[in-house]
């Protein structure tokens, strides 16, 4: 054979074998983007109990998930749900393991090694992500109290700093001093509203206190005041960052976490009296008082519901399924060969489980709720409760005095 047909043929098969492997992994990845589209999807279609729909999404991507471990096991589930939903009862096939030796499709085997890369490349997406979501500041307007949680208790008026001042008293509207106000030196200048600047106090009984790097140092009590230098969105949820004033004592650079914490925005600290420090220091110790209470009381109404141990015991069991299908997910990640097949068993084993679960749930679950509505007499302690109003009226006292001072 010519030397130059020789050449020809052996560029013919590189460049045949280059675009073999970019087709294939253009194949993968619109795969791995039409999965990932569908769960989404079909999640969306779950919350909202269209679970029709949930099948149509997922027709194709019930059979490609097992090559993308990121949306199997969440495919696998969304679908089991809704083929129990719409009655038809069967549980789904079993997949073959993906294999070279897997008695699969020929064009599945071709896929193989496309699909391991596109795993790849999306592993260490998400975990971008992940570490972008989790170590971005969130700015303080996401933090600050929402329209609800403003109007449910009364404003802090202004007042002349401490440091610069020496009254507590604010100043007549028209800018004269009241009568009996000593007068502040003339350099001294009231702070503009910051929406940045936050205070606040603690609003839960013993709110776990963190140090800056997250590890918990002990409980601190409702009604502690909180001066907040900075606010963060974490991976856990959205918390403060500052000191704290506490009769257990003073803590600088702590983390409290945001729902533990009610929010005064666009002054500093020091601009509050200490009378309505007081004040506002009383009205968390209520605010921890109620929640600890209202927790009380539901969890008293939820253990006369005679289906509430089943229910929780089923919900147990389930969560532990997901639990050691998510440890077994990613070992199954990083296992090859024999390993890796006996994981995919295992984790197959988890999902069969998982369906036959899912029935026993959802009977449990709606006697509960049928028992919970005929009777509403068990969830309507909380108004009715002695120690629950006498909590109120106190919180309603405090906040009428805020008002005024």
């Amino acid at each position: 054979m010519p030397t130059h047909i020789r050449r020809f043929l052996k560029r013919f098969a590189i460049t045949a074998v280059i675009e073999t492997v970019l087709v294939l992994c253009l194949i993968s990845g619109l795969r791995l983007w039409v999965v990932r589209q569908a769960a989404t999807h079909a999640a969306k279609y779950a919350e909202a109990g269209a679970h029709g729909q949930v099948l149509r999404a997922l027709r194709l991507a019930y059979r490609w998930a097992p090559a993308y471990p990121a949306f199997s096991e969440t495919v696998a589930s969304l679908h089991a749900q809704a083929l129990q939903q719409t009655g038809t009862g069967e549980p789904p096939p079993v997949l073959e393991p993906r294999s070279f030796t897997a008695a699969i499709p020929l064009p599945e085997k071709m896929l193989i090694p496309a699909d391991m890369l596109m795993n790849l490349l999306y592993r260490q997406y998400s975990k971008r992500q992940e570490e972008a979501s989790a170590t971005t500041d969130a700015p303080a307007t996401e933090f600050r109290p929402g329209a609800a949680e403003s109007a449910a208790r009364p404003g802090i008026a202004l007042h002349t700093p401490p440091q610069i001042g020496t009254s507590d008293r604010a100043p007549a509207p028209n800018g004269t001093p009241l009568p009996g106000t000593p007068a502040s030196p003339a350099t001294a200048e009231r702070p503009a509203y910051n929406p940045d600047v936050m205070w606040g106090t603690v609003s839960a009984a013993d709110a776990p206190l963190f140090d800056k790097n997250g590890r918990k140092m002990r409980e601190i009590p409702a009604g502690s005041l909180v001066d907040v230098q900075e606010t963060r969105r974490t991976a856990s949820g959205e918390v403060v960052i500052g000191s704290v004033r506490s009769r257990q004592g003073n803590f600088n650079d702590v983390i409290l976490r945001r729902d533990d914490v009610e929010l005064y925005v666009g002054y500093p600290i020091s601009t509050a009296s200490r009378e309505q420090l007081q004040l506002v220091s009383k009205r968390g110790e209520l605010l921890g008082a109620i929640k600890s209470r209202q927790a009380a009381l539901e969890a008293a109404a939820s253990n006369r519901n005679p289906h509430q141990a089943e229910y929780r015991q089923i919900l147990r069991q389930y969560q532990a399924i997901n639990d050691e299908s998510k440890q077994l997910k990613e070992q199954y990640d990083k296992a090859t060969g024999s390993k890796r097949m006996e994981l995919a068993n295992r984790l197959r084993t988890l999902k069969n489980d998982q369906f036959v679960l899912m029935p026993k749930y959802q009977e449990i679950k709606s006697k509960k709720a049928e028992w919970d509505r005929g009777n509403q007499t068990s969830t309507q302690d909380t108004a009715n409760d002695p120690q629950m109003q006498q909590l109120k009226q106190q919180l309603e006292q405090i906040d009428r005095q805020l008002e005024t001072v």
